[in-house]
């Protein structure tokens, strides 16, 4: 990757910010000791360690922003439980090569985990009181449940998994250190998304 930036004013913040670099941590730069980049089949591809499973990632799903040097940085990836990072524990696929849904974003230090944030959704629909509402008297016509009693039996029973797709396994790796004091946000900062240009009378 290449980055440029405007004509450094002061040669003493373009040293500062050289040294940065030089005496920085893997962890600082940005590289995740928790995704491996691994041969197999004659290409390489990304192995990510979660909660001490690796999974081979198959197929990007969604990357927006991936390449920026700021902001969350996710990607979504169509993934398969194989055994390990070498090229032979990749081909060994676990629980019948069952495709699984990866989501990697940085944290930034206040975030939350989707794990977090599916508990908080369970603790939620424990806390709900289905006699402070009133219910309309529909029955259900297959087994006669009012539609209040039928919400009552899937929140007591917490069947309501059922219905929200669950998380297999969840890991919060390295935060994104706080934003230094004085900074300010600039959301369009090496912003990759690319400018289509107007078409041409012959395109159009």
């Amino acid at each position: 990757m290449l980055v440029a930036s405007q004509p450094w004013q002061r040669l003493d913040d373009f040293i500062r910010v050289f040294v940065l670099f030089v005496y920085a941590t893997k962890d600082e730069i940005g590289f995740d000791p928790t995704v491996r980049l691994v041969m197999f089949q004659n290409s390489m591809c990304y192995v990510y360690q979660v909660d001490g499973r690796f999974f081979w990632m198959i197929k990007p799903l969604f990357h927006g922003r991936a390449l920026c040097m700021t902001g969350r940085m996710t990607w979504v990836w169509e993934a398969v439980e194989v055994g390990g990072t070498s090229e032979e524990e990749v081909r060994k696929e676990k629980n019948g090569g069952r495709h699984y849904v990866v989501k990697d974003v940085w944290l930034d230090k206040d975030s939350h985990t989707e794990g977090d944030n599916l508990n908080k959704i369970y603790a939620a629909l424990d806390d709900v009181d289905v006699n402070h509402y009133k219910w309309r008297a529909n029955v259900n016509m297959t087994d006669g449940k009012s539609l209040k009693n039928i919400i009552s039996d899937v929140l007591h029973g917490k069947q309501y998994n059922q219905y929200i797709m669950g998380i297999n396994c969840d890991q919060r790796g390295k935060l994104t250190k706080e934003r230094a004091h004085g900074a300010d946000l600039d959301p369009k900062i090496f912003d990759t998304e690319l400018k289509q240009e107007p078409p041409t009378e012959t395109e159009k």
